[in-house]
Formats: structure tokens, sequence, C-alpha cells
């Protein structure tokens, strides 16, 4: 008689023959995308204005870029990620990645948090009240963590349970990105401008997503199903039987 086990496995490798994993990229500029946003909230800008200059929302984050060694977070979101030409919805997700070029080290630590709730170019310290709280703005475990990051070195952090999560149906806000130090930590984005296009793909947050796709499994017509199983079947018992007069 065949183990339960084995007929579990038989059925578990036919389902996942025509499975074939995929791998997407987001980046602004890259094959036309243009769905990225980012917001720097900072205390010292507490109602999203940087004194004398210019918003909050079209500058990089720099944790000290307002002085007074005052408190800052970074908001980012990359849109329309789960699409027809992006992730299908239901995809089975491997693993993603969020890929960021940074200035200036920090001797801090950097955690990233999916958020819960809407933001955009108007938001601000003061409309978060007080920043963003984990648990509250944001799920309460960071997605990942890195700690005493370099100058002018590029930083990878693990987003998987962000993506998994957005495709399987939660609504997408983008992360919080939480500083515990004040020093100048810098992250780019599209800031500079008159950069070429080479640096700018270098600069700019990129994420990227390994996936298996569910439609990816072809159905089987029934009578070749059943053919395929029952030889995979017969297969198995030879195995189990020759093992038995063993």
């Amino acid at each position: 008689m065949l183990k339960p086990t084995l007929i579990a496995t038989t059925l578990t490798l036919l389902a996942a023959a025509g499975a074939q994993a995929a791998t997407v990229s987001f980046q602004d500029g890259l094959n036309g995308y243009t769905g990225t946003e980012s917001r720097v909230l900072s205390a010292a800008a507490a109602d999203g204005v940087r004194p004398v200059l210019m918003p909050t929302a079209v500058i990089d984050l720099q944790t000290n870029r307002y002085g007074g060694n005052a408190q800052s977070q970074w908001l980012l979101r990359f849109d329309d990620i789960v699409s027809a030409l992006g992730v299908p919805a239901g995809a089975t997700i491997n693993s993603a990645s969020l890929r960021l070029f940074t200035k200036d080290p920090t001797v801090g630590t950097v955690s990233v948090h999916r958020m819960l709730s809407h933001w955009d170019a108007a938001s601000s310290w003061n409309s978060l009240d007080g920043g963003v709280t984990p648990g509250i703005d944001a799920v309460l475990t960071a997605d990942d963590t890195r700690t005493g990051l370099a100058d002018e070195r590029h930083v990878v952090f693990d987003v998987t349970d962000s993506v998994a999560a957005w495709v399987n149906g939660a609504s997408n806000f983008g992360w919080a990105f939480l500083i515990d130090s004040t020093d100048d930590w810098i992250v780019q984005t599209d800031m500079y401008r008159s950069a070429g296009p080479v640096a700018l793909a270098r600069l700019r947050p990129l994420l990227s997503i390994d996936f298996a796709p569910a439609a990816a499994v072809a159905p089987v017509p029934l009578p070749a199903a059943v053919w395929l199983l029952g030889g995979a079947l017969c297969g198995l018992g030879a195995v189990a039987r020759r093992s038995t007069a063993v």
C-alpha cells in the first residue's frame, strides 16, 4: 500500500510542474515606470515645509538636514506594482528586495516598516501626530533593519513580507524608514535631476521582486491528468512492492 506522504508528494509535483518563477524590477525611469513617491517627515519642519527653502516632498532624506538634531523619518512607495504589467494578484512571492543608495555614514539603525495608513505630498510630522508610530501608522515589526551604514554605498533591505501582503490584498501604502540617529545619513532619490541616466539609475531606489504567478500552472485536461496521476501512482506502487519484496 502506498504511503499517504508518497501520494501527497506526487500531487504536489504534478501541480508545480507548470510553475515558472519570474523577476520584475521597479525604478523611476526604468522601462517607463514613474510610480515612486517619497516624503520626508521631520520634527524641525513639523508642518511639512522646510524653513526658507523648499517643501520636504522634493528633497532626499537627510537625517540632520533641518538642523538642531531633529528626528526625521522617510516615507517611500512604489505604486502599481500589483498589476497586469507587474506582479499578478495571488502570486507567490519568493523574495523582494529594496536597494537604496546612501551618502554619508550613520552609526544608527534604520528599520523599514510597512505603512498601514495613507500619506501624500501634504503629509507632515504634525499631520501624522508626531511622525510615524509603529503599531499605529505602520506595522509594529520591521521588515528589515540595518545598522552602521557606510558612505557612498548601496544598501539592500529585505521587504518580502510587505510585498507578499500587498499581493494578497493589503493596501499598498509603502514603507516608513525609521532612524534612531540624527547624524548626516542621506538616502538619495532623484534629487539630482541634472545627473545623467546612468547616474540616476544608480541613485534611485530599486525594488526587485521574484515571484511565481498562480496563473503559471496551466490546467491539465481531465483525461490527461488522470492518466498522468495514474502513471505516477503505478510507478510509486512498483517501487513500494520492490521495497517490500526486498
